[in-house]
């Protein structure tokens, strides 16, 4: 693999993670749009369907973290420091020695895997399908639309390029790997987000 190939590979994948962040970040910032609607002249089954679609809508806000949620989660991680100083200090050994034991790693593992355990799973879970997925979708693409480097029965080196019967075969190829890489990247995004 060149590093040409690597670059690119690294630039679309930082892309595809990041424009959601993006997308989120301008959707919470300012879009704050006010409709007055008189409920008064519309008909019964137009003014029963806006009530609904304002109720379902009210229902779908997303909750805004706040200092005292972020207090909250601080005060989660100090307790769990807390409750490991005081196993250690029961067990009479330094946190540092409780930490390098095999007991001491399986507790700092379950308390972890409590707290982000479902997050955690989507996030590697889907990372690792999307790489292998991905890797399998430009290894295809390699195959057809790229020279491959093959050795005569001299030892001498020649490329060659996989020959399509006809030009729009080979768009429709590029086409349908495209697009196959970017359906997986948009089902990974959701699985990881």
């Amino acid at each position: 693999m060149n590093i040409r190939a690597l670059v690119l590979g690294a630039f679309v994948a930082c892309s595809l993670l990041v424009t959601p962040a993006f997308a989120a970040d301008t959707a919470s910032s300012g879009n704050n749009t006010t409709v007055t609607i008189d409920l008064t002249k519309l008909d019964d089954v137009t003014r029963n369907a806006v009530i609904a679609a304002i109720k379902a809508d009210q229902a779908v806000a997303q909750p805004v973290v706040s200092a005292n949620t972020a207090r909250q989660w601080a005060d989660v991680g100090q307790n769990i420091g807390n409750a490991i100083a005081e196993t250690c200090k029961a067990l009479s050994i330094g946190v540092n020695d409780f930490i390098k034991t095999p007991a001491g790693i399986l507790t700092i593992a379950m308390l972890f895997f409590y707290l982000f355990g479902g997050s955690l799973w989507a996030v590697v879970g889907g990372s690792l399908v999307w790489v292998v997925l991905g890797s399998v979708i430009w290894k295809s693409f390699s195959i057809f639309h790229r020279p491959q480097k093959l050795m005569d029965k001299d030892g001498k080196q020649h490329f060659e390029i996989y020959e399509f019967h006809s030009n729009d075969a080979r768009v429709v190829s590029v086409v349908a790997h495209v697009a196959s890489f970017i359906v997986l990247s948009v089902i990974m995004i959701v699985i990881i987000l």
